[in-house]
């Protein structure tokens, strides 16, 4: 009896990362697991920022209306990018400084190629500003979530 006690205490104190488990049993190798979770985040990125580039730069006649409002186009698309790049740099440090600058260097690089290419649309301040929101209130969610103490779970460690 005493055997199974030692079991039962030493399962709820132990703390095995969530990124470790797989259907509440830990991972032989959950490094693997992150690898490839960020793998798919940095594919994600590149293919959605490319396809933000393409809808910027097809002229605005042909182009979809999105969300119905520009602003909101803006801040949601170069938001759910800062979002992605961040998953991709999460294990390096500064992540989210460096998820916010890409969103940033993003969103100001698609207002220089429409204001110096000819394709019928122009350059605007209040995109750049649009864009600054989107990135920021990723930023910001990234720095509360990362500040919250985690909560330790009784059971099998996961």
């Amino acid at each position: 009896m005493n055997n199974k006690r030692e079991q039962y205490s030493f399962n709820c104190t132990s703390v095995i990362p969530l990124s470790a488990c797989v259907g509440g049993k830990p991972m032989k190798n959950p490094k693997s697991r992150i690898h490839n979770s960020k793998l798919v985040s940095a594919l994600a990125c590149a293919a959605l920022t490319l396809l933000i580039l393409w809808l910027a730069l097809i002229p605005a006649v042909s182009a979809p209306s999105g969300l119905g409002w520009d602003k909101l186009n803006h801040a949601g698309a170069i938001g759910v990018v800062t979002w992605l790049a961040y998953l991709s740099f999460q294990q390096r440090g500064r992540a989210a400084q460096a998820a916010f600058l890409y969103g940033i260097a993003l969103g100001v690089l698609i207002e220089l190629l429409q204001g110096s290419l000819a394709t019928g649309r122009s350059a605007e301040w209040s995109d750049v500003a649009a864009d600054l929101v989107g990135a920021g209130c990723v930023w910001g969610s990234i720095n509360l979530l990362k500040r919250r103490k985690p909560a330790i779970r009784p059971g099998n460690g996961c």
